[in-house]
């Protein structure tokens, strides 16, 4: 007579992930929905669960900060936003507007031998050195 007995393999006992992929799968090793599984099994992450915290955090700024540029890197590109157009000379006096060229300030690193009309923010030591060569801020 031929013995019917099922198969252990088919309960799935002490696996660390219930098998037959999917559909069988009964959530798996995600121990359902939430906070279930944080601290069900050696093989749960507990220690990234423990720490994080639900929701959001903190700020995100909205206000876009431009870069600054050195006095002595403008120096070298007034020529080149010339022919673009961002920056006008008229007279041997250089107009540069700073929110045209998408920068928030002028340091002071540098030197300049041009005489410049600056729109915009400078640093002390950069408003002393465009002075001193001629130009003027406002």
């Amino acid at each position: 007579m031929v013995v019917r007995k099922r198969k252990k393999i088919t309960r799935q006992r002490g696996h660390r992930k219930t098998g037959w992929g999917k559909e069988h799968r009964g959530a798996g090793q995600k121990g359902g929905a939430g906070n279930s599984a944080s601290g069900k099994r050696a093989q749960a992450k507990k220690p990234s669960h423990w720490g994080r915290k639900f929701g959001g955090h903190g700020f995100v700024s909205r206000i876009e900060q431009l870069p600054g540029i050195n006095l002595g890197q403008l120096d070298a590109q007034l020529e080149i936003l010339t022919k673009k157009g961002k920056v006008k000379n008229t007279a041997g006096t250089y107009e540069v507007n700073l929110a045209l060229i998408k920068r928030g300030k002028v340091l002071g690193h540098g030197n300049t031998t041009q005489k410049i009309k600056l729109t915009g923010k400078a640093s002390a030591r950069a408003k002393e050195k465009i002075e001193k060569a001629g130009g003027t801020i406002a």
